[in-house]
């Protein structure tokens, strides 16, 4: 059991060899006291075979629990990961979504290593999509919602048809609050419908349009793939997010 343990410290900490030559120690002493078990068994027939399928059930309640160990343990590093690249930095918004990338994903062959499910490690890896989807949501957001905001300002103080600037006001203010939804509160798909939203921006002009819609859909099929494989689709994307510029219509 000590070696069991120790072998799954080690694979979290990164000593693939030393984890596995743990675990694969522990597994050893495990079912070699099975085999010697058996030995001593031999030839008490009925009494002897329900003595085994004891030990061998012991052994799977343990390695049972060896999993659920290593899937909490992955869980806890991954909240770990995320908080940490969350912390102010002068790296921006590619530090904050790339950060945390090498570990996240060494801590996923870990859990793969010790034989967890594809639902367990997504499960594990949740709150590092989350974030980052949300963070490329901010990234992208930003200086859309910074134009808008100066808009707003000049019709409040424009001249001209007081209804249709109301209209327009509403309508930048729909766009710029309509999911209110803390950070805690949005999901995975949440995030991904708010980017998407991003090309119905009012108000910007017809490059600006265009430039917005493309970059959407590249983000999009990054993050359907984020999404499904839990990694990322192009490196050089995340580490290097692309500067929106927009304009607004005159």
């Amino acid at each position: 059991m000590a070696s069991l343990a120790f072998g799954s410290y080690w694979l979290f900490e990164a000593n693939t060899s030393a984890g596995l030559a743990g675990l694969g120690a522990g597994l050893v002493l495990l079912f070699g006291a099975t085999i010697d078990q058996f030995e001593m068994l031999k030839g008490l027939g009925v009494e002897a075979k329900t003595r085994i399928d004891q030990k061998v059930n012991e052994a799977e309640k343990i390695l049972a629990q060896m999993k659920s160990l290593a899937a909490s343990t992955a869980s806890s590093l991954i909240e770990f990961h995320v908080a940490e690249s969350n912390q102010p930095t002068g790296g921006g918004v590619q530090y904050r979504v790339a950060s945390a990338y090498d570990k996240v994903q060494r801590t996923k062959e870990m859990m793969a290593a010790t034989g967890s499910s594809q639902d367990a490690m997504r499960t594990a890896m949740t709150p590092w999509l989350v974030n980052t989807a949300h963070a490329l949501y901010g990234h992208l957001a930003t200086p859309i919602h910074a134009a808008l905001r100066i808009r707003c300002v000049e019709l409040k103080n424009a001249a001209g048809s007081k209804e249709s600037i109301e209209a327009r006001i509403n309508s930048i203010n729909d766009f710029l609050h309509g999911d209110r939804k803390t950070l805690r509160e949005q999901t995975f798909s949440d995030l991904t419908l708010l980017i998407e939203g991003l090309s119905n921006a009012p108000e910007l002009d017809e490059k600006s349009r265009v430039n917005v819609a493309k970059l959407v859909k590249v983000s999009l099929s990054e993050l359907a793939y984020l999404n499904e494989e839990l990694a990322f689709k192009n490196r050089y994307y995340w580490e290097n997010l692309p500067q929106l510029t927009v304009e607004l219509d005159s």
